[in-house]
C-alpha cells in the first residue's frame, strides 16, 4: 500500500494498493534526481506549484517505477526488471546517481 500526505498541512491526499506477486516489506524507495532538482527550484521560487514526482521501488523480485501527478492525484506504475543477483537480497539498499 502507498499513501500520499501533504507534509506542509499533514493532510491525507491519496491511497493506492500496489498489485504485486509478493509482500512488499523491508523495501527501498529511491527518489530520482529529477525530484531533487524540482525541490531545489521550489526553494528558489518559493512557490507551491503542483509537481510530478517519481521514485523507484525495489524489493526481492519486484522493481517498480512509481510516478505521482500532484495536480491530478494520479499514480502511474511501470514494472522494472530486477537482475538475478539483486533479487536474492532480502535487505534494504539504495542506489545513488
Amino acid at each position: 500500500n502507498i499513501s500520499v500526505f501533504d507534509l506542509n498541512t499533514f493532510q491525507f491526499i491519496k491511497y493506492h494498493t500496489l498489485s504485486t506477486d509478493y509482500y512488499i516489506g523491508r523495501h527501498c524507495f529511491v527518489s530520482t534526481s529529477e525530484n531533487r532538482q524540482v525541490q531545489e527550484m521550489m526553494k528558489i521560487n518559493q512557490e507551491k506549484d503542483k509537481q510530478n514526482y517519481q521514485m523507484l521501488l525495489f524489493c526481492r523480485n519486484t522493481g517498480l517505477s512509481i510516478k505521482y501527478d500532484d495536480e491530478d492525484s494520479i499514480f502511474q506504475f511501470h514494472q522494472l526488471p530486477v537482475c538475478d543477483n539483486i533479487s536474492l537480497f532480502n535487505i534494504v539498499f539504495e542506489l545513488y546517481k
